[in-house]
């Protein structure tokens, strides 16, 4: 799952729905 949350918080920090796993997390 660190995969997941360093994804999360790549994508939140400038590319949000990139992956669309932020939106969730968020």
């Amino acid at each position: 799952m660190d995969t997941i949350i360093t994804i999360s918080a790549t994508v939140d920090s400038g590319q949000p729905g990139d992956h669309g796993i932020p939106s969730m997390y968020s």
